[in-house]
């Protein structure tokens, strides 16, 4: 299970719930999954960007993207890869239906496909973090997912760590101190590069937030690409309507003492993906 503060009993309730109806839904023709080509998970810390672009992909038409399903405990589960595509279009359905909201955000995009599809090509699931906390705590889980989803492919969103870790750190539901989230965000990274180690090459597309706040339609498009999926215009524009150009300054609203900002210094060193950050940018 990814999250420790899920009950125990909660979560077996779901998996139960889910393989019976997942079950029974396969006794019935499913022609229209036949063309999957990928598979599309997401892995890397909170707060960088992984519903948006997840919600984005799944305004496409050859896309079916989930919003936190939780891939990783349907495998330990033993769902068969067909019960998971359907659990994983229920899913992308009640969000659509519910406006794609996210914390504070909505990330609803009019007069396009999200809850539906035509052609469908990629199927997957927006759990970032919880991806990365289910193969931290069983490591053989990435070896496992990339046979069983073949071809997997996986997104990284990244954000100046100074902006991600104060948004957590600034979250009342988590209560963390930013030492705590610094730490935290180090033993996610440290997951993330075994994972990354694990992939055929290929298989990794990164986005740097920041760009896809000032380029949506280009950081967009490239990956449409990496999925092989065409990014048309009218796709393109409606996406890119709903980014926001600024945000909340979280960064200054935490106390960085001296110890912090070097803790974070030295995560942007020990990092590649990190190259090029800093406290002033």
């Amino acid at each position: 299970m990814a999250y420790p503060d899920v009950p125990i009993w909660l979560e077996l309730a779901r998996l139960g719930r889910d393989f019976a109806w997942s079950g029974a839904r396969c006794l019935f023709p499913q022609q229209a999954r036949s063309g999957v080509a990928r598979y599309c998970l997401f892995m890397g810390a909170p707060r960088n960007g992984h519903s948006l672009v997840g919600s984005m992909l799944d305004a496409h038409r050859n896309v079916v993207m989930a919003h936190e399903l939780g891939v990783p405990k349907y495998l330990l589960a033993h769902f068969s890869v067909r019960q998971l595509q359907l659990l994983l279009i229920a899913n992308a359905r009640r969000h659509a239906a519910s406006g794609r909201r996210h914390i504070h955000y909505s990330h609803a995009i009019r007069g396009q496909w999200q809850g539906r599809y035509e052609d469908l090509r990629v199927i997957g699931d927006k759990h970032g973090e919880g991806f990365l906390l289910s193969v931290r705590a069983r490591p053989w889980l990435a070896h496992a997912l990339i046979e069983r989803l073949d071809p997997l492919y996986l997104i990284h969103v990244i954000r100046n760590p100074f902006d991600a870790i104060a948004s957590v750190a600034g979250t009342g539901k988590r209560n963390k101190s930013p030492e705590q989230v610094i730490g935290y965000f180090d033993r996610l990274y440290e997951t993330l590069t075994r994972v990354q180690e694990q992939l055929p090459p290929g298989r990794l597309h990164e986005v740097r937030f920041e760009d896809l706040q000032s380029h949506p339609r280009e950081q967009l498009g490239m990956v449409c690409r990496f999925l092989d999926v065409d990014p048309t215009a009218d796709y393109l524009d409606a996406c890119a309507s709903i980014v926001l150009r600024e945000l909340p300054d979280r960064r200054n609203q935490v106390h960085w003492d001296d110890s912090s900002r070097q803790r974070v210094e030295a995560l942007i060193r020990k990092y590649p993906f990190l190259s090029g950050y800093a406290y002033e940018d």
